[in-house]
C-alpha cells in the first residue's frame, strides 16, 4: 500500500446549517462556481480534485505537483474577491463566509478516494477554535484561512509572489488529541470606494486626486513613438464621431465631475501629442476617478458597473479620433471574445496584443507600449503603472480589464 504526499484543502460555510434547503442549494451552486473560477486563475482544473463532501463544505485532495505558493496566496486572493462581489450584492442570510484550511501530508488510496493522517490534520484545522474565532471576530471578512505549520514553512517563509510570514498569525490548535501549531490569515476587506464627483458638492474640487494623479502620469514619458502614420492621424483628427440619439439623451442628464473633465482634457492633449502611454495611463485614471477608486488603483465588477455611458463614449471618441478608429473601446469590443468564467482576461490580452506571442508573458509597463501596432486594438490597456510596484498588480490589472469589458457589453455607444 503506497503512502504519498499531497496538498489537501477543506472549506466550511459559516452558519449554512441554519438556512433552508432551497437557499443552501443556491449558495452551494454559487460557491462551486467561485471555486472553479479561483482555481482556473492559478492554472488548476477542479475536475482533477478528489473531493470529499461533508457537512457544510468539503475536503479535497489535489493532484501531485501543484503550486503551493499559488494555492496559499493567489487562490485565496481570488476566492476572496469573488466572495466580495457576491456578499456586496446580498444581505444575510444569503452572504457566503468561509473557513478555509490547507495542509500537505501523507495519504493512501482508499475505496472512496483517499485516507490517512493528512485528512485528519485538515479536519482538525478546519474545525479549530482559532479559525472559527478569526472569522467571528471580523464580521466584514469573507473568509478566514488556516494552514498547517509544515505548509507555512514550505510555501510562506520563502516570501514568493507576495506571500509574507508577517501576514499570518501563529496559533495553537488543541482539538481532542490533536496539538499542533498553525497559522491564520484573514484578508482585509477592500476599502469602500468614494462616491463619484457630484456637481455642486465638495467632491468637485479640482485637484482632489492631484497627488495620486500626478504620481500615475509622471511615470509615463511625455512623448512616445508614434505607431500610426501621420497622414492617417491628420485625417482622423479632422473626423467627427457621430452621436447616436441615446448618447445625446444621456449627455443631457449626465454631468461629469471636475476631476474627470480635467483628466479628459489632459487625455486629449496627450493624444494630440501622440504620447500614447501617457494617454493610456490617463484613460485608466479617468475611469478610476469617476467611480472613486483612484486611491485603490483598480476596479472590481461593482465599480465598473457604475461607469457611465457618457464617459465611456468620450474616452472612446478621443482614442478613435486620433487613431482613425484603430484604438478605443468600440474597436476593442468589436474584436473581444465573449466573457467566460475562466481565461477571459487571457483571451482579451492575446486578442489586443498585450501578451508576448507564444509565451503569454505580460511585460512591465515601460515595455508594453513597444508592442502597439495598427493590426490590433491595443489601446487602452487599462493598466495602472503605479500599482506595478506591488506584488498583486497583475491580479488588479486583470480584474480591472475583466470588469470594464463586461461593462462594455452593456455600453450604449
Amino acid at each position: 500500500m503506497a503512502l504519498i504526499e499531497r496538498f489537501v484543502l477543506g472549506f466550511d460555510i459559516k452558519d449554512s446549517s441554519l438556512l433552508s434547503a432551497r437557499l443552501q442549494k443556491k449558495l452551494y451552486e454559487e460557491l462551486d462556481r467561485m471555486l472553479d473560477e479561483a482555481s482556473a486563475r492559478v492554472g488548476l482544473d477542479r475536475s482533477g480534485w478528489v473531493r470529499h463532501p461533508g457537512g457544510d463544505g468539503e475536503m479535497a485532495v489535489l493532484p501531485a505537483d501543484v503550486d503551493l505558493v499559488a494555492l496559499v496566496g493567489d487562490f485565496v486572493l481570488w476566492l476572496d474577491r469573488k466572495l466580495t462581489d457576491h456578499n456586496e450584492m446580498f444581505a444575510p442570510p444569503a452572504r457566503l463566509r468561509l473557513r478555509l484550511a490547507m495542509h500537505t501530508g501523507a495519504l493512501t488510496t482508499a475505496p472512496f478516494g483517499f485516507a490517512g493522517p493528512a485528512l485528519v490534520t485538515l479536519g482538525r484545522l478546519l474545525n479549530s477554535r482559532p479559525v472559527r474565532g478569526a472569522l467571528d471576530d471580523t464580521s466584514t471578512a469573507n473568509l478566514a484561512q488556516i494552514i498547517s505549520e509544515s505548509l507555512f514553512h514550505k510555501a510562506v517563509v520563502a516570501e514568493l509572489e507576495g506571500l509574507r510570514p508577517s501576514r499570518f498569525r501563529r496559533v495553537e490548535v488543541d482539538e481532542k488529541t490533536f496539538h499542533e501549531t498553525a497559522y491564520v490569515y484573514v484578508p482585509e476587506p477592500p476599502p469602500s470606494p468614494r462616491p463619484p464627483s457630484v456637481p455642486g458638492g465638495s467632491a468637485t474640487r479640482v485637484g482632489r486626486y492631484e497627488p495620486l494623479i500626478s504620481t500615475i502620469i509622471s511615470t509615463i514619458p511625455p512623448r512616445s513613438r508614434p505607431v500610426v502614420p501621420e497622414s492617417k492621424l491628420r485625417r482622423a483628427e479632422q473626423a467627427v464621431v457621430p452621436e447616436s440619439e441615446s448618447q445625446r439623451a444621456e449627455q443631457a442628464v449626465v454631468v461629469l465631475g471636475d476631476d474627470v473633465r480635467r483628466l479628459l482634457n489632459e487625455l486629449n492633449a496627450a493624444l494630440e501629442d501622440h504620447a500614447w502611454e501617457r494617454a493610456d495611463a490617463l484613460t485608466t485614471t479617468t475611469l478610476l476617478a469617476e467611480v472613486g477608486c483612484v486611491e485603490t488603483g483598480w476596479l472590481r465588477t461593482r465599480d465598473a458597473a457604475r461607469l457611465t455611458d457618457r464617459l465611456l463614449t468620450e474616452l472612446d471618441a478621443a482614442w478613435s479620433r486620433h487613431s482613425d478608429g484603430v484604438w478605443g473601446f468600440r474597436a476593442q469590443r468589436a474584436r473581444s471574445p465573449r466573457p467566460s468564467t475562466a481565461g477571459y482576461f487571457r483571451s482579451l490580452s492575446t486578442t489586443f496584443g498585450w501578451s508576448a506571442d507564444g509565451d503569454g508573458a505580460d511585460p512591465p509597463y515601460a515595455e508594453l507600449g513597444r508592442r502597439a501596432d495598427r493590426s490590433r486594438s491595443f489601446f487602452p490597456t487599462l493598466r495602472n503603472p503605479v500599482r506595478e510596484q506591488f506584488p498583486e498588480w497583475h491580479n488588479e490589472w486583470s480584474n480591472t480589464v475583466e470588469a470594464t469589458h463586461r461593462r462594455l457589453r452593456d455600453w450604449e455607444c
